[in-house]
């Protein structure tokens, strides 16, 4: 794992447990904070979090979070969250809809039944999972089953038919009860996983619309039905719903046949069937027949499974069938949709299952129906969340026929793992029909006819020769169930038998991605990477070596290198290249701020950024894979700008950068700004500070070789500073101006390079002067803003706490970010940490702490210092130490205090507890 991945994860953790430990909400609110902004994906903690701002009084915060899991997770948790925020806020229509829905959608309990009560004039009805409704109106109530009036029994129930309808409509005096019409499957409906064991099955299962109900589960073998119940509330599992209350269970019996596991709904749980053996189900002999069979297995989401269709329809030759499998899908507006386009002859349609077509069998199951339909003709696997885009059959069959001995050919798509273009790392979104088609059409110029073998394909969109579909046997539902590694299972198996498998880059297939099996998903991919595993030990080594190689890589440049090419075409302006590093920050800012400054007088910024080692070129249309290694990619870097028509330079940094960077300027003939963000112009270790943690005073360069052979240096090859200072010199002499942000900056650069024409300009404006405001008496609560590494002062903040514990000090630290260990600070008792913010955010969380002063323990010369300014916009007084732009910045403004850069610890306390004292005097 990435060691600062792991690192946020035990620091989350640490705060979960410190926030579960508190006494009441109130406290424990700061701890769920900071573990949710180290793990912002974690939805228990989210939950968690909204909880505990609506418990102390932030609605509005709580309905954020609210309604942000409820993309995901609309449980009745979550929209009862939702209702009870927006009736806090006096926002009755929106806890009206949100009461609404989780009355459809789930059995009432208590909390639900009050709101309900508080909105839901004339009246509101729910319905508990047995059968029988709750309500409460003002008038008759009747009901309906889908559309039929029925009558409750003697019990409050309603007929037994009810299992088998969709939709309960309760109207009290003709009008529809709030929470009608009830969408019965959702109050049904079983969540969960089940795997085999060596002596039977294990899993786990619940109910989302009735999570106090222990499910009741039926295992279905030859001859036999069985039922289990799910009720071990001691297990856990990640990656299920907020409040989601699974129950575990184990059941030991003959697994040699196939069984199924089946919720009180009637469907297979993931991961079910399973059992029996490993046999291939046999496919068709190859046929003669003309022609490719695009097999599209359809279950939900009408419009996106329509679109498809069309797409493929509207780009299939004469000889080419579409066979669409319907795997009982519950949308009735897609059945009728699917059955019009059969009944014209527009495609095949059959049911996954023909035996029991209302019966949902998965992906596998139903590719293979499809499969079988195929006849013997070549096939693609297609998802119906895809969209493809003229000529990707013809390409794909030309592939994959390219060779006798290739198997499958499977192309690039938005999101697609090994396959993903622009980045197989980071999955994209879909691009609509428009930009889709524009992709294609780069792709098929940038790589025609290019094909890469890969170890294994990829079942949004799959193209399977013939010959290979009958040597290799169909995919294996009876192992991988619903889905996810069956296709990789198969080019596997195929492989083993001599088969090759290729991806062709010169084809891009839309792809949604994602959405498929809801919260369980991430459980029945384990499962199913297990069972590759065991079937497959050298698979996963494989995929690896190949992600290590990236042989992609060369395709995908080629395609960024066309969309740029494009986009470079369709610019009226000319280019101003920036020249800087890869990573966050100050430096960051700057760049973002200049790009748009740039693009609003018509030009075209083009950044340059330096990450591990290579020269990168970014622009917001995002090209990740136009990469370069120069000196020896110059060439290329330069013949790619070309098309861009660069008229001027910005060089903001070097780190990461191999040097020859700089003579792209000279290629050109381009004028260059310099702007200083840091000292790299003169130190190779960026901020004149020693590993141990203490300004150098900016050194003669024969002192700074010891300290470079001790503590390393910040750039990308290794420079002495003499050499560096030379190549400044030299570089900042023939610049148009060198842009600094202060006058301290200044005096330093022009300190150490006397012909540079430097010009001042602030990276933004400061308040207006006025006298630091000195806080009442009592405990002093300091704020110290930023990601706190040892330039930013880690050491000296440590010490301070360490002092305050042991001196038992009325001193509060508050990191409002994060430290490079945030542990020995928290241990002290004296500090509280949110952990990282988002750029913009930092006033809100400064003004929900409710800080007396800012404190910047930077050591470093800083040029400019975003921290300080996000404290000022919240209202705080700062205290600096004594050296760089803050220094500055206070003593102009006023608005702070300036403390002498060594002072001790101890010292630096008492100051901060004796501002009164600092009033009206330039420092400490």
């Amino acid at each position: 794992m990435n060691p600062r991945i792991d690192y946020e994860r035990r620091q989350a953790e640490e705060s979960w447990r410190r926030a579960e430990a508190a006494a009441t909400p109130t406290e424990s609110l700061p701890w769920l904070d900071r573990a949710h902004r180290y793990v912002p994906g974690d939805q228990n903690i989210a939950f968690s979090l909204a909880l505990a701002r609506l418990a102390a009084g932030d609605a509005a915060g709580a309905l954020d979070l609210f309604t942000e899991i409820a993309k995901h997770h609309p449980t009745r948790e979550v929209l009862c969250g939702i209702a009870t925020a927006c009736l806090t806020m006096g926002r009755v229509a929106e806890a009206t809809a949100a009461i609404g829905r989780a009355l459809a959608t789930s059995a009432p309990d208590d909390v639900l039944a009050r709101l309900a009560a508080r909105v839901g004039a004339p009246g509101w009805c729910g319905l508990r999972d047995d059968g029988r409704p709750r309500f409460e109106a003002t008038a008759d109530v009747t009901f309906r089953l889908d559309g039929q009036e029925v009558r409750l029994a003697r019990n409050g129930a309603l007929p037994g038919a009810w299992l088998r309808a969709r939709r309960l409509e309760t109207l009290a005096g003709g009008a529809a009860l709030l929470g009608s019409p009830i969408d019965i499957a959702s109050i049904l409906r079983t969540e969960g996983v089940v795997e085999l064991t060596e002596d039977g099955i294990a899993g786990w299962a619940w109910h989302p619309g009735a999570p106090e109900t222990d499910p009741v589960l039926t295992i279905v073998t030859p001859g036999r039905r069985m039922e289990l119940i799910a009720k071990d509330l001691s297990v856990s599992f990640r990656g299920t719903a907020p409040m989601a209350r699974p129950r575990g269970f184990r059941y030991v019996l003959d697994t040699s046949p196939v069984l199924r596991v089946l919720g009180r709904d009637g469907r297979d749980l993931l991961g079910s069937p399973l059992g029996g053996s490993a046999a291939v189900p046999r496919a068709p002999r190859a046929s003669k027949l003309a022609g490719t069979a695009v097999v599209i297995p359809v279950y939900r989401d009408g419009e996106g499974t329509l679109a498809c269709i069309e797409s493929v329809l509207a780009t299939m030759g004469a000889d080419d069938s579409v066979i669409v499998v319907d795997d009982a899908s519950p949308e009735p507006a897609l059945v009728a949709a699917l059955n019009a386009l059969a009944a014209s002859g527009r495609i095949r349609l059959l049911p996954a299952c023909r035996s029991s077509p209302s019966r949902n069998m998965g992906f596998p199951a139903a590719a293979n129906a499809g499969l079988r339909a195929a006849s013997g003709r070549d096939a693609v696997l297609l998802n119906s969340d895809t969209r493809v885009f003229s000529g990707w059959l013809t390409a794909l069959r030309g592939a994959a026929h390219g060779a006798p001995d290739i198997g499958t050919a499977t192309p690039i798509g938005n999101d697609a793992t090994i396959f993903s273009y622009p980045d197989p790392a980071a999955p994209a979104p879909m691009p609509d029909a428009g930009d889709g088609a524009v992709l294609a059409r780069l792709a098929a110029g940038a790589n025609e006819g290019v094909t890469v073998d890969v170890p294994t394909g990829h079942g949004f969109c799959l193209y399977i020769r013939a010959d290979c579909l009958h040597a290799t046997g169909l995919l294996r539902p009876n192992l991988f169930a619903q889905g996810y590694g069956e296709e990789n299972d198969f080019t596997e198996r195929a492989r083993h038998l001599g088969w090759r498998h290729v991806a062709v880059p010169g084809v891009f297939v839309a792809h949604r991605g994602g959405a498929s099996f809801g919260p369980a998903r991430e459980h029945l991919l384990a499962r199913n990477a297990a069972i590759l595993e065991h079937l497959h030990p050298e698979y996963r080594a494989r995929v690896a070596a190949f992600i290590a190689a990236d042989p992609l890589l060369a395709a995908r440049q080629r395609l960024d290198t066309a969309r740029w090419r494009a986009a470079a075409g369709t610019q009226s302006g000319e280019a101003v290249l920036l020249i800087a590093h890869g990573g966050i920050g100050g430096t960051a800012r700057v760049i973002r701020e200049r790009s748009l400054a740039i693009a609003a007088t018509g030009r075209h910024p083009v950044v340059l950024r330096g990450r591990e080692g290579r020269t990168t070129v970014d622009d917001a249309e995002g090209f990740p894979n136009l990469r370069f290694d120069l000196p020896a990619e110059l060439p290329a870097l330069a013949d790619l700008l070309a098309a861009a028509r660069p008229v001027a330079a910005e060089i903001h940094h070097l780190r990461d950068q191999d040097l020859s960077v700089l003579t792209l300027l000279e290629r050109f003939g381009i004028p260059f700004d310099v702007w200083v963000h840091d000292y790299l112009w003169l130190c190779p270790r960026l901020s004149l500070v020693t590993g141990e943690g203490r300004f150098c005073g900016e050194a003669p360069a024969e002192v700074c070789v010891a300290c470079v052979a001790r503590w390393g240096d910040g750039l990308e090859k290794p420079v002495s500073a003499a050499a560096l200072r030379d190549m400044s010199t030299d570089l900042l002499a023939r610049a148009g101006r060198v842009v600094v942000p202060s006058d301290d900056v200044a005096a330093r650069i022009r300190r150490h390079f006397p012909a540079a024409g430097v010009t001042v300009q602030a990276w933004e404006a400061d308040p207006p002067p006025r006298a630091a405001v000195v806080p009442a008496a009592g405990p002093l609560r300091v704020a110290v803003v930023g990601a706190i590494g040892m330039e930013k002062g880690f050491y000296l903040l440590l010490a301070c706490a360490r002092d305050a514990a042991a001196r038992k000090l009325p001193l509060r630290f508050q990191v409002v970010g994060y430290t490079e260990d945030d542990t020995p600070l928290l241990e002290t008792g004296c500090v509280s940490i949110t952990g990282p913010f988002a750029p913009g955010t930092a006033k809100e969380l400064l003004a929900r702490r409710a800080c007396d002063i800012g404190f910047l323990p930077s050591i470093w010369p800083e040029t400019w210092c975003y921290a300080l300014s996000d404290a000022w916009e919240a209202g705080l007084d700062v205290a600096v130490l004594d050296i760089g732009t803050p220094a500055e910045r206070v003593r102009r403004t006023g608005r702070g205090w300036v403390l002498p850069l060594n002072l001790p610890a101890p010292r630096v306390n008492d100051a901060l507890l004796n501002l009164q004292a600092l009033a009206g005097r330039p420092a400490y």
